[in-house]
């Protein structure tokens, strides 16, 4: 009785390297393609919940343009013009909970944008 071994080369680690610098390249290729810089985004990310003086980002929902809205992770131009839209044709909001009503802003993502919202009149 003989015994068969199949033996299949094991890569070596600069092969196994090389593979993984060539698929992190791609995957950076595509992320790129979808939000821009990784870099930029990296950095984008890491200030885009502070002040210029370094406190936690919150906006008035009533007043907020849409410069201010896009600051918020996850909030997008398209997000922010929905946003403001939505502003325009019902009026200001009277609660924090009615940015739910803007389409695609459900609630796991209102409980995360809920800290850096309050509600003050756009007409004091």
């Amino acid at each position: 009785m003989s015994l068969r071994t199949t033996s299949t080369a094991t890569p070596s680690y600069d092969e196994q390297y090389h593979e993984f610098v060539e698929r992190s390249q791609a995957f950076e290729q595509s992320y790129e393609k979808i939000v821009g810089s990784v870099s930029d985004s990296l950095s984008l990310r890491s200030n885009i919940l502070r002040s210029d003086s370094g406190d936690t980002l919150t906006i008035n929902m009533n007043t907020a343009t849409l410069k201010e809205w896009v600051q918020l992770l996850g909030i997008g131009e398209v997000y922010a013009q929905r946003i403001l839209e939505h502003r325009n044709t019902h009026g200001d909001f009277t609660r924090l909970e009615d940015l739910m009503e803007v389409k695609g802003i459900g609630q796991k993502w209102w409980e995360k944008l809920k800290i850096h919202l309050y509600i003050e009149s756009a007409i004091e």
